[in-house]
């Protein structure tokens, strides 16, 4: 059976017994990944927290170490020399 047909199949069954229909299948599909994102971030944070880590924002932890990487090669030496300037008496 189908999401569909079971949508209508509990509406015929409320209609019946004088209850509201229930919502229709996937109206409230991105509020559930909302919930279920919020569930998951706070779970992270608890067990950060019990684990006597920072419960700070993985996405923004993540981000500082690529800026960190690209501070470190962009302030880095050059590991070539510079080449002398060309002159005439050096041209050949």
């Amino acid at each position: 059976m189908t999401a569909s047909q079971q949508h209508l199949f509990d509406a015929y069954r409320a209609a019946q017994h004088g209850t509201p229909t229930p919502p229709a299948p996937g109206r409230h599909d991105w509020q559930t990944v909302r919930e279920l994102r919020d569930t998951v971030r706070d779970d992270l944070r608890f067990r950060a927290v019990v684990a006597e880590r920072p419960a700070g924002s993985y996405v923004r932890a993540a981000l500082a170490r690529v800026a960190d990487r690209f501070r470190t090669v962009r302030n880095a030496p050059a590991t070539r020399t510079a080449r002398p300037a060309r002159t005439a008496a050096n041209c050949n």
